[in-house]
């Protein structure tokens, strides 16, 4: 999430914005849903998350319930791009 570009809102503004108990949100954060998770950040003491957040949750959430969501890769996949990429900028001379 891009706390500076994004539209902050409270989780208790997303809760009265989306008709849902408050408890509901935190528990989207905490917990998540199918594996998902609100993704929110502490401000002051104040947590928030946004609105781009929060349509992201949703997709991932319908994706999830449709058995389309993106396996994770797995540590040898990760290293395997990460070494791919390496070489790459090496190439470029970076």
């Amino acid at each position: 999430m891009d706390i500076y570009s994004e539209d902050r809102i409270t989780l208790n503004q997303l809760a009265k914005e989306c008709s849902r108990n408050p408890s509901t949100i935190w528990r989207w954060h905490l917990n998540g849903v199918r594996g998902v998770k609100l993704e929110t950040y502490v401000e002051g003491g104040c947590r928030f998350t946004s609105r781009q957040a929060h349509r992201r949750f949703q997709q991932r959430c319908t994706d999830a319930a449709n058995g389309t969501s993106p396996q994770p890769k797995t540590s040898i996949q990760r290293e395997r791009d990460i070494q791919r990429a390496e070489a790459e900028l090496a190439e470029m001379g970076l």
